[in-house]
């Protein structure tokens, strides 16, 4: 309860993310590539006896999955309207709304949940309403959006012991069907990676989610994905650069990149200026006022290390969906207040995204 969780990316898995707690803030998710739901807010317990009430969601991306063959993306009774959860930013689908209307918007009704269903041209979208506590666009993008190419995907690591150097499918020494386990003498590299977003996946011939489900535990043989972001097709990527949707009749496309690049020395992104901010949404006590699209450097010795972006504060830019939001060097940029959050120095990366 009351904790922040953010820079999150659960992707390839049977299930995707469940969330459970109270009066706490999620931020940066990117869920994708499940075999089924791929956010799911309980209205059970998950072992501590309480419901998902009074959180705040913020720029949440959930598709690529399949529950039911169709719908990318599931919500339990968390959105009705005593629950009291609030969204923020810009909440992503792909291809189809069913189970959200199923599992929850519907039964909770919009009201609770402050989004009202409209139509901009041929996109479906979830918008404020204007009563409503809840300041996201939830945007049911087409069929042609998928996230087949979001990720670097398959690669080989010349770090990593037991990778062989093309890449190619490695044998565990784990077989999960025969139960054999690692002996002393055939250890195998399960946590030396180039960079701290690859790991060992089940075997594919494609990174897809169709043609390659990765669910469960580690079969006999796999391969070293890397979950960094793709410039293949920064466009068509959801993930990519995205966080800062436009709001409708601006005149740009949703599925386009929408926030500044970060200059070092120059003025920062707009998407980080001090009145891009949302409020948190606790049952009680003070609610904190934080930037949507950066977050708190933890343990400097400045700020109160709750992980939000708030006035005289050392923060983050995250202009991504998820826990990538770049490499190289980290540099600063001239940060505008505009009216809202002042004293804030922000850091960015100088390169985001990988060129296939």
């Amino acid at each position: 309860m009351s904790c922040t969780l953010q820079g999150i990316t659960s992707t390839h898995n049977y299930y995707g993310m469940a969330h459970g707690v109270q009066n706490s803030v999620i931020q940066n998710v990117a869920s994708t590539h499940h075999y089924q739901y791929g956010f799911y807010t309980t209205q059970g317990s998950l072992g501590h006896g309480t419901h998902a009430q009074y959180n705040t969601f913020a720029n949440i991306l959930v598709g690529g999955s399949r529950w039911n063959n169709s719908s990318p993306i599931m919500f339990y009774q968390s959105l009705v309207a005593d629950w009291a959860t609030k969204w923020s930013g810009a909440l992503l689908t792909t291809t189809s709304l069913e189970s959200a209307y199923r599992y929850g918007i519907a039964s909770g009704g919009t009201t609770g949940l402050g989004l009202t269903l409209s139509q901009v041209g041929s996109t479906v979208e979830y918008r404020a309403a204007a009563s409503g506590a809840s300041d996201a666009r939830v945007i049911n993008a087409s069929s042609a959006m998928n996230f087949n190419d979001a990720y670097v995907g398959w690669v080989a690591d010349s770090v990593n012991t037991s990778d062989s150097a093309s890449g190619s499918v490695t044998s565990f020494p784990y077989n999960a069907t025969a139960s054999t386990r690692v002996s002393a003498t055939n250890a195998f590299d399960f946590f030396g990676f180039e960079n701290s977003f690859r790991n060992w996946m089940q075997k594919g011939t494609s990174f897809s989610s169709t043609n390659s489900i990765f669910r469960g535990a580690l079969d006999s043989a796999g391969q070293i994905a890397d979950f960094r972001l793709s410039k293949a097709d920064p466009a068509a990527n959801l993930m990519f650069n995205n966080t800062e949707v436009p709001l409708p009749g601006a005149g740009a496309d949703p599925t386009g990149n929408n926030n500044g690049a970060f200059i070092a020395g120059q003025n920062c992104p707009a998407a980080v200026r001090g009145d891009r901010t949302t409020t948190t949404n606790r049952s009680s006590g003070v609610q904190d006022t934080f930037l949507l699209n950066a977050w708190e450097i933890i343990d400097d010795e400045i700020g109160d290390n709750d992980g939000l972006c708030e006035s005289n504060e050392a923060c983050l830019y995250t202009p991504n969906f998820g826990a990538y939001q770049g490499h190289g060097d980290l540099q600063t940029c001239a940060f505008q207040s505009n009216g809202g959050l002042t004293g804030i120095t922000m850091w960015g990366y100088t390169e985001n995204g990988v060129q296939p």
